[in-house]
Parts: structure tokens; sequence; C-alpha cells
């Protein structure tokens, strides 16, 4: 069975989804063992309190097990992640949203930090991952947990356990976190800016360390030096850390050339995960990102009950997940026909999955594109003089209710650091109207 690792592509591995399915599975010794591991960091971090009878007027929560197979940098099986979580979808859904929503980062954020920095020999980029991470978070909340699957105690049935750490799966669970990691770093002098929640900055004496993290995923600029080392020194009596270069973000591998003074990011292991789950890795590629037929429309959903009946098997939520999750990073060139195929992830038909499958297609022909920053040379005096944006707008673009589709990206120098496409709020009666409000989303966008 361990011949397996390096071998298989990961996400070709098929795990159980319950836990009782592990004992008749071929990698059952390896997935046991991945629960033993599991089971036991939750019990040295003290997740959960002894075992007592369930207090009146509240409800346990069941546990579940989830296993991953974690890809090397090739996409290649490295090892077998089971994870202990709690069943969110069982939980109250009085909470409100400052007490389960987690602010995450804005991509433009990491690329305005390569932009600055990529021609900076002084400035070196590392990613921090936090293990394990909603374990350092204690809940807000009184919940009570049943026992986990498979680690039930003799004598102690219908036992319960009041929970006094977040679980991967809770509602409030990221929002625990997030308050947790933004506590630990205002408590060390560092301050946050207004426009993203998930950028923090610590500057001293011509040095500086700049933070950002999407939930748990934690990337890093820094001069390095004495502030550094404290930092690090900080952060390991608060949290378990394990401290690398800045090599894969976010389903994006990353290169960083020093002597070049460029950064390189592309999604070719992200995009190939993406093909091969939707059994398009065999497809004919395609040389343009929109189709040259009609624009699909609200005409196009299905009218019969049998069209109706094969578009519930068509998995195009899940695709155009995949794809937003895809062009935010790396992916300019997809956001208009994909803003198109989002409209209708409320309901869609054939015609709308051939959009979203061309849309596939082009990637699979363009898989190996990437974006590379080449940074400023710091001769201007002012950074925004650097500062170029392009708009356009395609007027009453959509041809179910005549709004306009606006478009924008912004360029520090060579270097692209955001980019959208979006449909108007309100439908513009001329093409310069539509220009204007374009011109009007961009203009207060980069403001930022």
């Amino acid at each position: 069975m361990n011949d397996l690792k390096g071998v298989v592509n990961a996400d070709e591995t098929e795990l159980p989804r319950f836990h009782h399915q592990v004992f008749s599975h071929p990698l059952r010794n390896l997935i046991k063992d991945a629960e033993d591991l599991e089971y036991q960091t939750l019990v040295n971090k003290g997740c959960w309190s002894k075992a007592i009878d369930l207090p009146e007027g509240h409800k346990a929560l069941a546990l579940t097990w989830n296993y991953r197979a974690k890809p090397d940098e090739h996409g290649k099986l490295k090892q077998i992640k089971a994870r202990l979580c709690l069943r969110g979808d069982l939980q109250k859904t009085d909470l409100t949203k400052a007490e389960s929503y987690s602010p995450v980062m804005h991509f433009s954020t990491l690329n305005l930090l390569f932009a600055l920095y990529c021609k900076n020999k002084a400035v070196t980029f590392y990613q921090i991952d936090i293990k394990p991470a909603y374990l350092s978070a204690l809940v807000r909340r009184e919940t009570y947990i049943k026992m986990p699957p498979g680690r039930e105690i003799e004598g102690q049935e219908g036992k319960v356990c009041r929970l006094l750490r977040a679980l991967y799966g809770g509602k409030d669970s990221g929002r625990c976190f997030y308050e947790a990691l933004v506590e630990h770093l205002t408590s060390n002098n560092f301050h946050s800016i207004h426009q993203d929640q998930c950028l923090y900055i610590f500057e001293k004496e011509g040095s500086f360390i700049k933070i950002v993290f999407f939930v748990d995923d934690i990337a890093i600029a820094t001069t390095g030096g004495t502030i550094w080392k404290d930092f690090l020194a900080q952060l390991g009596k608060r949290f378990d850390y394990k401290l690398n270069n800045l090599t894969h973000f976010l389903g994006t591998q990353i290169l960083i050339d020093k002597e070049k003074g460029e950064i390189h990011m592309d999604q070719t292991a992200q995009i190939d995960k993406m093909l091969r789950q939707f059994n398009m890795q065999d497809c004919k590629p395609a040389n343009s990102s929109v189709m040259n037929t009609t624009q699909p429309s609200q005409l196009d959903l299905p009218k019969t009950d049998v069209e109706k009946k094969e578009a519930e098997n068509i998995p195009y939520r899940q695709a155009v997940g995949h794809l937003l999750y895809v062009q935010g990073a790396t992916r300019p060139d997809i956001a208009y026909p994909l803003k198109i195929a989002s409209k209708f992830c409320k309901g869609w038909g054939k015609q709308h999955w051939l959009y979203v499958k061309h849309i596939m297609r082009y990637l699979k022909g363009t898989r190996e594109r990437k974006v590379i920053f080449r940074g400023i040379d710091g001769t201007s005096a002012n950074i925004s003089d650097l500062l170029q944006i392009y708009t356009d707008a395609s007027h009453q673009g959509d041809p179910d209710n005549r709004r306009s589709i606006s478009a924008y990206i912004v360029r520090l120098g060579d270097d692209t650091i955001d980019f959208r496409s979006t449909y108007q709020k309100i439908v513009a009666h001329s093409s310069t109207e539509s220009e204007l409000m374009a011109l009007d989303e961009a203009a207060r966008r980069s403001q930022y």
C-alpha cells in the first residue's frame, strides 16, 4: 500500500466517505494510522471535556471523519490525512454574521506585495502552516458533542463531552481562529488596513513584516532581522507552526527567482485536477475562452420534465466554483465568460453546460500559462505614478435584462495586480454611460 505514494494522482485516490467503510478499504491501515494520529492530537490539545451527561436544554452534535489524499508538489499521493469534523449542518443557525463570518484576503493584496518587492533582494517571502490551525482557538458558545465514531468508550454510552476548542466543520470555527490569530498579531503591535482585514503590518526602523492570510493559509513578506526573529519566537509561544519558503499558496505554484527579480505564478496542477474531476482531461483544446455561438440566456433553460431531469445530473455549480477558484488567482482571461456562466448557478441547461465546458477546453490548451511579476525599479518618486487602470464595458451585454458588463485591470508598472468582470447594477441607456460606470467602479477600486 505504501507503494502507491508518489505514483498515483492524489485526486484519483478513492477514499471512504464514512467511518464504517474504512474496514473494507484497501488503504485501511494507512487510514487507521491517520485516524490515530488525528485523535491523539485532539486529546493532547484538550479539545473536549471528560464525558458527562447531556445538560437539559442542550443538543449534542455528531462528529464525522473526513479523509483526504494530500498531494506532493507534482500532484501525486503524498499521504492520507484524517480529520475529525463537527457536523456543522446540525448546528444551530442563529449565529450572527459577526459570530460566523471569517474575512479572507483579496488575492490582489498578495499580487501587490509581489509587484512591490520581487526585485528587492532584502525581502523574503515565507509561508506559515499552523498545525492544527482551528484547534488553536477556543469556542465561544456552549457546545456539546457525541463520542467520535470508532472511539466510543464501553460503559459510557449516551455520554457527551463539552467542546472546548474549535473543530473543522463548525459554522463559527473559522471565525474563532480568525479572532485568535488577529488577537495575537495586534497584541504584538501589528496593525491592519481598512481595505483588507487580512493584511497585517509591523514596521520598525526601516524593517517590516507584512502578513496576509486566507483563513489558515498564511503568506509573509519580510526584511528579516531582529523583528523577524522576535516575531517567530512570540508566534511559537501561541501556535504550533511550520515555516517554509513560499512555493505554494491556495493551489497556486509560486516560483521566486531572486537573480532575475521575478515571481512566477501558475495553476497547472490545479487545472489538471479540475479537468480530471469533470472527465475533461482528454478534451480537445479551444483557442478562445468565449464560444463563437450565441451567448447562453434564460431561453436555453430546460422546459420539459425530461430536460429538467437531465440538467439535475450536470455538475454545473461545482464546475463554475472550480473555475472561479482558478480565475481569481492567475487567469483574468476567463473572467468575462465565467461571469456570464456564473449567472446560471441557480438553474442551467445543456447549452449553459456546453459554455462552461468550452472554458475548460480553453484552459486545457493554456494550462501552463502563468502570471509573471517583474516588479518596479524604484526610480519613481511616487508609486502611484506607475499605477495604470484599463476599463471596458459591453453595453447591454446581457440578453435577458440588458444590463452591461464592466471589466477592469489594474497594473503597477508591468505587473497586473487586480482585475474583475461584473454585471453593472443598473441598466445603462447608452454605451457612453456604461463606459463611465465601468470607469467609476475601477477608480473606486484603485483607491485601495
